[in-house]
């Protein structure tokens, strides 16, 4: 949690003034991005750090209204560990697990208001087992060919 007030901190700076008098969306000697990011993605803004044009460490991924819609994690440009996407009323949806890029390992469903609906088990982008499920409107399909968004 305190890496994502970091980053709400550091937006609001970084919007408040000139971007790349604070460090924001540098590039080194090479044209590599270094450093602090900005992104806008559409109607998404993306906040994070490259190191030599990769994405590393935690991103956050907000809406237009700048609520939190995703907590990312980068290493080497690839997506790595704990993935978080969050409703508009910034509850956990889903939490995925990723290894080397790929969805690797559990990921948990969840209902708008926050109660477990399943856990389905990755192994390399591929549905490997469903651990649990609740049948409701909001449950993700029990299909082997299901792959989650994020």
């Amino acid at each position: 949690m305190r890496i994502i007030k970091y980053l709400i901190l550091f937006l609001s700076f970084c919007l408040g003034v000139n971007a790349q008098s604070v460090g924001c969306n540098s590039y080194d000697s090479l044209g590599r991005k270094q450093e602090f990011w900005i992104e806008k993605v559409g109607v998404e803004t993306h906040i994070g750090q490259y190191h030599d044009n990769d994405r590393f460490g935690q991103w956050v991924v907000y809406d237009s209204l700048q609520r939190i819609k995703r907590i990312l994690s980068y290493v080497g440009g690839l997506l790595e560990g704990n993935i978080l996407s969050l409703n508009e009323q910034g509850t956990v949806t889903k939490e995925l697990t990723f290894v080397a890029g790929r969805l690797h390992g559990r990921v948990k469903f969840y209902s708008s208001s926050g109660v477990l609906l399943a856990i389905y088990q990755y192994s390399n982008d591929i549905l490997s087992a469903v651990e649990y499920l609740i049948q409701n409107v909001e449950s993700p399909p029990r299909n082997h060919t299901y792959y989650p968004d994020y």
